[in-house]
């Protein structure tokens, strides 16, 4: 199923990558970055009353966009491929933490983001994340996670406009909830990207006007 989804979005984009060359008000190119969060995962194990909690999580993504141009608005879809890693604590329910373990995921992000040029080459965007885990560490100690597979939250940043190129900063929140399994949280993510539109023209770069 996690093959299906991730070949399904992609072959679904690179469909409207081709399209939106021919298209005067439509762009698209490739997307990469860095970041840095905590995570945070509850709801572990039945044995376990505490949390899985962790730090300075670092990442790299890389995916698709298209720029759909309404000036001077531009609606912006992409789905990237995220990978994480990093060291995470279990903390009992009296808040103390008592052992490490290592920590891993890889998912799938779908952000469909909105924006707007503020002033020269800068612009700002803000819009909903769909997210879908595709692999993700799930023993701590004795003790197994039954992490929710897809979950929502936003994005939010600014951008600026360099030719062909364009780089970015956002924050980032998702949390993954069910009913029958814990909860994963990733609330406060910052994302250092770049971006290169194909085929740019003046003033058709992946942000800009």
């Amino acid at each position: 199923m996690n093959k299906r989804i991730f070949a399904t979005a992609l072959l679904a984009l690179s469909t409207l990558m081709v399209t939106a060359q021919s298209k005067q008000k439509v762009t698209s190119g490739i997307t990469a970055g860095i970041s840095s969060g905590s995570v945070r995962i509850s709801g572990i194990d039945n044995r376990f009353t505490g949390f899985i909690n962790g730090e300075n999580i670092f990442g790299v993504e890389a995916g698709l966009f298209l720029k759909i141009k309404m000036d001077p608005f531009y609606v912006r879809p992409a789905a990237e491929i995220q990978y994480k890693r990093g060291t995470v604590d279990m903390v009992n329910s009296e808040g103390t933490t008592y052992t490490k373990s290592d920590f891993k995921m890889t998912r799938l992000e779908v952000p469909l983001l909105f924006g707007v040029n503020v002033i020269g080459r800068v612009n700002a965007e803000v819009g909903p994340v769909y997210n879908h885990v595709i692999g993700v560490t799930d023993r701590f100690s004795i003790y197994t996670a039954d992490v929710p597979h897809d979950g929502l939250g936003y994005r939010a940043g600014a951008n600026a406009q360099l030719g062909c190129f364009t780089l970015g900063i956002s924050y980032q929140s998702i949390k993954n909830i069910s009913i029958t399994r814990g909860t994963f949280e990733s609330p406060d993510e910052w994302i250092l990207s770049a971006a290169y539109t194909f085929g740019s023209k003046p003033g058709m770069a992946p942000y800009g006007k």
